[in-house]
């Protein structure tokens, strides 16, 4: 239920930012995104892929200390993460395919089509600066984990 409310989120931020543009009469954001999107999205891969490792080997180091210690939901979701910013890669360029294209122009509505496209576009630009916020979150909280397992010991 939360990945839809995020989601849902997401596409707001992104119509309201879309439709924005659109009334003050700007293309920046979307001819930016149409640019630079895989650009940036394959920079915050690498990113958050160095983040997980950092964490990944930190909670190593506490299941070495305590052994009883799961880390394997936590790795799951480390991966899902990664997995998530490739997924979103691939649909990022799909849209942009999409958007370029000439597969809509016949079409009575095309202007409403090619708007929410942008906006699909917008939502997986802002899902994929989340992700690595929620990543980058990660290393605040094991390091609240260790200060507290430090001041037991």
């Amino acid at each position: 239920m939360s990945y839809i409310k995020d989601i849902s989120l997401f596409l707001v931020i992104a119509f309201f930012t879309n439709l924005t543009s659109h009334l003050i009469g700007t293309d920046f954001l979307l001819i930016y995104l149409k640019s630079n999107l895989t650009t940036v999205q394959l920079g915050l891969l690498a990113i958050n892929t160095a983040t997980c490792g950092l964490v990944v080997s930190k909670l190593q180091e506490i299941k070495e200390k305590h052994v009883g210690i799961n880390i394997k939901p936590i790795t799951k979701q480390l991966l899902l993460s990664l997995k998530e910013q490739i997924f979103l890669i691939i649909i990022g360029v799909m849209l942009m395919l999409l958007i370029d294209s000439n597969l809509f122009n016949q079409l009575s509505y095309c202007e409403y089509i090619k708007f929410a496209l942008e906006t699909l576009l917008m939502a997986v630009f802002v899902n994929s600066v989340q992700v690595l916020w929620d990543t980058g979150k990660s290393v605040f909280v094991l390091t609240d984990i260790l200060d507290d397992v430090g001041n037991n010991d």
